[in-house]
């Protein structure tokens, strides 16, 4: 996700790269979560061109306890094209190959029907995020520099 119209464009040029509002089936209309959406909410209105690059981790592993070097190299690739360097990517592939046999290890050791609601989840089709509602976005607008101001006591909307 870009805050805007042109880095989408660019953002979309580049190998390994996909909008995930489109993924959802929104067109280039994205959400992005919690501090990385506050962040580009920010630099948009603050006039900054920001992007927000995300390695994708499945799904059934995002709560596991040890890194998903696949996602980070992703993310590298496409940094790296973006800046128009290059990287050594050894160490990372040799990370992913070791996380992937722990993780196989893992998978093998596990009851059957554990492994079969894995597979069930690997299956499911992510249901589509919802836009705020017009209210939380005014709200956002107009509170979002005191989000970011020190000392701030969060959200003193009413409940």
């Amino acid at each position: 996700m870009t805050s805007m119209e042109d880095l989408t464009k660019e953002v979309k040029s580049y190998d390994n790269t996909v909008l995930m509002g489109e993924i959802e089936g929104r067109g280039e209309q994205g959400s992005i979560t919690g501090l990385n959406g506050l962040l580009l909410g920010l630099a948009k209105k603050r006039g900054f061109d920001s992007i927000c690059l995300m390695g994708e981790i499945p799904d059934y592993l995002s709560g596991a306890p040890f890194p998903y070097p696949k996602a980070s190299k992703s993310v590298l690739e496409v940094l790296t094209d973006l800046l128009g360097v290059k990287i050594d990517y050894t160490v990372l592939d040799e990370m992913a190959i070791r996380i992937d046999a722990i993780i196989d290890d893992i998978y093998e050791k596990l009851p059957s029907e554990i492994r079969e609601k894995i597979e069930q989840r690997k299956l499911v089709i992510q249901t589509k995020a919802e836009a705020i509602t017009e209210e939380d976005e005014k709200w956002i607008k107009e509170h979002i520099d005191e989000l970011f101001k020190k000392g701030s006591s969060g959200d003193e909307r009413a409940s």
